[in-house]
């Protein structure tokens, strides 16, 4: 029989909620622009003093995709255990401009 890869899955839960919830609020601190309550027609996107959709939350920027990418790089660097080298310093180099960004408002 095989073995789970989870040993403990609500210590996993727990983890993956938390990890969830960071991201989010990682987000929110470095939006370009901020997602009205209200579209301009009326419609409710969030219930004001609310909080957002996790999509909703990535609509705020730009370029969504390439923040996201970012970020998934910025994390796969700190875990991977053979990164090549080049791939290295493009994620550093990103990282130091998310970091001003988000910094700088």
């Amino acid at each position: 029989m095989t073995q789970p890869n989870i040993q403990n899955p609500a210590g996993f839960a727990e983890k993956l909620g938390l990890l969830m919830q960071t991201t989010h609020e990682l987000i929110e601190i470095c939006r370009e622009h901020e997602l009205a309550p209200y579209s301009e027609n009326g419609c409710m996107h969030y219930e004001p003093g609310g909080v957002k959709c996790s999509f909703q939350a990535a609509g705020q920027f730009d370029r969504p995709d390439e923040f996201l990418a970012s970020l998934l790089d910025m994390i796969r660097v700190n875990f991977e255990p053979d990164p090549l080298g080049t791939f290295l310093l493009n994620s550093m180099s990103l990282c130091m401009r998310l970091s001003h960004r988000c910094r700088s408002g």
